[in-house]
């Protein structure tokens, strides 16, 4: 990879991890917490992804991790998550938005044929809440930022 490629990439990965930690500390001085229930929910969760308990701590050994640092990433998830449900509100998605953007897709297919928009369309809304809400915590990152001593040195 080139080293212009390699350095974008290192400041993207920088960038990203400086907004996530300003929004666990917002989420952490707003007093969200995650509480045990909700941890062990989300456990259970990510364990009915693997055929067996042997087969999630193959899993967890393979990704190096312990189940306390599991439980503990977990928990920031969850505090993050919160605290983005929080303080973004998605604005609703029109009918001819909805329209417009499948629209585009049909335009710009490949040669497969487009799936009815009726099949589509609870998938589009929801790519569109998506885009919308990663845009507004864009926008609340920087925001954040702004109030915040950050200094990244790559």
């Amino acid at each position: 990879m080139p080293k212009d490629q390699l350095d974008q990439m290192k400041k993207q990965v920088a960038e990203s991890m400086v907004g996530q930690e300003l929004i666990l500390q917002a989420a952490q001085k707003e007093g969200i917490e995650s509480s045990d229930d909700k941890i062990k929910e989300e456990l259970a969760g990510i364990k009915e992804g693997y055929e067996d308990e042997k087969k999630f701590e193959a899993a967890l050994e393979q990704s190096d991790m312990t189940m306390e640092d599991l439980e503990k990433e977990i928990a920031k998830n969850i505090q993050y998550t919160t605290y983005i449900d929080q303080e973004i509100e998605v604005d609703e998605v029109t009918e001819e938005e909805m329209k417009e953007y499948y629209d585009q897709a049909k335009e710009q297919g490949t040669s497969e044929e487009m799936p009815a928009y009726e099949d589509v369309k609870p998938q589009i809304k929801k790519g569109l809440e998506d885009e919308q809400k990663s845009k507004k915590t864009q926008e609340l990152v920087e925001k954040l930022k702004k109030d915040a001593d950050v200094k990244i040195n790559i």
